[in-house]
């Protein structure tokens, strides 16, 4: 029984759709097997199983997402080098699309120098291309609208 408790705390956590017809399969089934001895699920302990539940699942999904992120973030520690290469040959043509894209490599970069806790030099070397590139306007409002 306390099997079918917990099943069924999840998959209302789930959103189950056919929920309630099930519920009500289930508690005409147990009605008919209920003994004296068998003991009633208090509100509390159905409350506190569906809290169990959720911060399991948050748990596991804040876990989940850790790990996706480090992931990332060697994946682009790997590619740093290119990738600056890359915003540099980007800057040589005056374009939106291109510097959608080099705004868009440098959050990457940014977020990959706070993972490395390097953020000095970052800092550095996006003020160095601000001061090269500054009169572009829309280049510079690329970056704003970035918040870089």
């Amino acid at each position: 029984m306390k099997k079918q408790k917990t099943t069924f705390s999840y998959d209302l956590l789930n959103g189950e759709t056919n929920l309630a017809f099930a519920l009500k399969k289930e508690l005409t089934n147990s009605s008919q097997k209920q003994t004296a001895t068998e003991k009633y699920i208090s509100f509390d302990d159905f409350y506190q199983q569906v809290e169990t539940i959720v911060e399991d699942r948050n748990a596991e999904k804040r876990r989940t997402e850790a790990e996706a992120h480090t992931k990332k973030m060697k994946k682009l520690a790997e590619t740093k080098g290119d990738i600056w290469k890359s915003i540099d040959v980007l800057l040589l043509k005056t374009s939106h699309s291109n510097y959608k894209h080099i705004a868009e490599h440098l959050v990457d970069l940014k977020a990959l120098s706070i993972f490395e806790g390097e953020q000095e030099i970052f800092i550095e070397r996006l003020d160095e291309i601000k001061r090269k590139y500054g009169r572009r306007r829309t280049f510079i409002e690329m970056l704003t609208r970035y918040k870089l």
